[in-house]
């Protein structure tokens, strides 16, 4: 047993107890370590101590070799070198403590940091090993590298650390995690937060992370490091992806998408497609549109003013809507479905195809183009199109069509005629351009030359500024 009280300065040489005691009462212990001070049993120190150690080559500090023991720093204490070396015990450091260097190398160890505490290193590289933060704690380096090690901190807590590696293996991966016995995806008050650490300072594979916030993006992209669950944490992982299109029309190609929007800054992976948790911008389309191949479910999807993206006949899931600036091509086919959208100023929606089976997108929109091969009669759903409607399916489709159409219907575009078009407003209904045939229930106004390789009907009113004409009959009512 080695006890020591009272304001005093002591040296050891590479000596080995069984039970430690130092301080019970205000005064200051300061040991110094001329060597390995190592404690094989039960230790405790109270207010306030200070340890260092001689400065040379080989390991000066205090090592604890026990295994099953308990090690309390109930005071303040000032600590330069602490190595633990055997397994399974509980190691507690109630107060402040100021600690230079840290080191765990045995199993099942339990560390608790109580209050708050300014570590330059910590490093743990042992297995089983479970560390606890409730308070707020600067650490330089902090190293966990071993299997099923556990680090628990404060919830509501800061961590501010400036280096962080958290190296598991496969199935037996490091965890970090709340404190916080009912943590909540939706209560951020239940997660613990991270500040200081920065993109590329550290190692992280074969870890999980939990319910926690990053003051900086950390942009981890390794499939081996998880959270759980889903949307438990914020800005650790890469989120934000940025569609330039500098390779292919392919999803899954990494260098098609940016990690910024501002300009082009290659991303080391492609976003995960069914996630729920991708943030996707098309910004512009260099020399490739997305084309999807696959569903995908996401947070967001935005399209920028200057895009284009191919839905195809995909479905699209995401959390927080659709937002449409640009261009969105999609086929309309039979049960594809997109989440809430909104269809902002000056925004095109284009069918296209000759799968097209439903208004996939709604019956709101700002521009609407019926591409090559469209056919069928939709005059069952009501459309209300606010700019222009472009119908150019093709020589030989028929399209019924029945809504208010408010802006210039444009029949044919790019060398493309309407087929036979019929459409049925309560509202004016402004056409110009070419069809096979054309057939209005409404009153017609043609501001621009309109022809029909066949015939036109018009049941209404019709008032022409451009020239009407027609291969076959032309029949107006009104």
């Amino acid at each position: 047993m080695f006890s020591s009280y009272g304001e005093v300065a002591l040296t050891v040489n590479d000596t080995v107890f069984n039970n430690v005691q130092i301080g019970t009462n205000d005064k200051t212990v300061k040991i110094t370590v001329d060597g390995n001070f190592t404690v094989a049993g039960d230790f405790s120190a109270s207010n306030p101590n200070r340890f260092s150690q001689q400065q040379t080559s080989s390991y000066k500090g205090i090592t604890f070799s026990g295994t099953g023991k308990n090690i309390s720093f109930l005071g303040k204490n000032t600590i330069e070198q602490i190595q633990v070396t055997g397994d399974s015990n509980t190691i507690s450091f109630a107060s402040e403590n100021t600690i230079t260097n840290l080191r765990v190398t045995a199993n099942s160890n339990e560390i608790t940091f109580s209050a708050e505490n300014s570590i330059t290193d910590l490093s743990v590289t042992a297995n089983s090993n479970e560390l606890m933060f409730s308070a707020n704690n600067t650490i330089g380096t902090l190293n966990l590298n071993g299997e099923l090690i556990i680090a628990k901190f404060g919830a509501g807590k800061t961590q501010t650390i400036t280096n962080l590696t958290a190296t598991g293996t496969s199935g037996k991966e490091v965890l970090l995690t709340t404190d916080s016995a009912s943590p909540s995806v939706n209560d951020n008050s239940t997660w613990w937060n991270v500040a200081g650490l920065t993109s590329g300072n550290g190692t992280i594979s074969n870890a999980k992370i939990e319910y926690s916030k990053s003051q900086n993006p950390l942009l981890i992209t390794s499939p081996d490091v998880t959270e759980n669950p889903k949307a438990s944490t914020e800005n650790w992982f890469l989120r934000k992806f940025y569609w330039f299109g500098k390779t292919d029309k392919n999803w899954n190609t990494a260098s098609n998408w940016s990690s910024s929007g501002d300009s082009y800054v290659a991303c080391p992976i492609a976003p995960p497609t069914n996630s729920g948790l991708s943030e996707i911008t098309i910004v512009k389309n260099d020399t490739n549109i997305l084309l999807l191949d696959s569903n995908i479910d996401v947070k967001s999807f935005d399209v920028a003013s200057s895009a284009t993206v191919d839905f195809a006949s995909y479905n699209v899931t995401s959390a927080n809507g659709i937002s449409n600036e640009g261009t969105i091509r999609l086929q309309g086919t039979s049960g594809q479905t997109f989440s809430a959208h909104t269809n902002e100023d000056g925004s095109t929606i284009e069918y296209y195809g000759n799968n097209f089976a439903l208004f996939a997108w709604g019956t709101d929109y700002e521009n609407l183009i019926f591409s090559e091969g469209i056919s069928g009669d939709f005059v069952s759903s009501e459309l209300n199109v606010l700019k222009n409607t472009t119908i150019a399916n093709g020589t030989g489709n028929d399209i019924s069509l029945k809504g208010t159409f408010t802006g210039n219907i444009i029949l044919g575009e790019n060398g493309i005629n309407a087929g036979s078009v019929t459409l049925t407003s309560s509202a004016q209904i402004n056409v110009s351009g070419n069809c096979s045939n054309l057939s209005i229930d409404g009153n017609l106004v043609v501001n621009n030359a309109l022809s029909s390789g066949g015939m036109i009907s018009v049941t209404g009113t019709t008032s022409a500024t451009g020239s009407i004409s027609a291969d076959g009959d032309i029949t107006f009512g009104g």
